[in-house]
């Protein structure tokens, strides 16, 4: 296997010289093959993952039965506004990445609450207002021990 120095052509005729035409670098070859924007459109994909579930409902891209009923309520799509209102202020708080993944799982569990109330509009509305008090009382970034379990964001447990 022939070697080259860094900046040497290699002979002509070789298997190196077909696979490194003149004047291409490894940098111009990945640069050319679109890495740059691949892993730039990875980046930011990481980046905004974070708020995905935060962001109100896209009554235009609704999937679940409690999506289409929260579209279909115009108290449930104000209920849900201010609810992806207060999140992003809270998440804009927290400053470890702990913190922030403790909020992303207690939203995600708060998700799976919502889309268990269906279509049920009552229960949407209880589900909404008991979420939307929770982050207002303002320590939901503040883990709480209790019987050695954490539990996210309560207050005044006794065990």
């Amino acid at each position: 296997m022939q070697k080259l120095r860094h900046g040497s052509r290699p002979p002509a005729g070789s298997t190196l010289a077909a696979a490194h035409p003149a004047g291409y670098t490894l940098a111009a070859r990945l640069f050319r093959s679109g890495l740059p924007v691949a892993l730039g459109l990875t980046l930011a994909a990481i980046l905004l993952s974070g708020n995905a579930n935060a962001d109100p409902i896209k009554c235009s891209v609704a999937s679940k039965a409690a999506e289409y009923e929260i579209c279909n309520s115009e108290t449930l799509i104000v209920a849900d506004e201010t609810l992806s209102r207060i999140q992003d202020e809270i998440e804009s708080r927290a400053t470890s990445r702990p913190q922030r993944q403790l909020f992303q799982r207690s939203h995600e569990a708060w998700l799976r609450e919502r889309d268990s109330c269906g279509a049920d509009r009552p229960c949407l509305e209880l589900r909404y207002d008991a979420r939307i008090a929770e982050l207002k009382r303002g320590d939901a970034l503040r883990p709480v021990a209790s019987n050695g379990f954490i539990r996210f964001g309560q207050r005044g447990n006794s065990g």
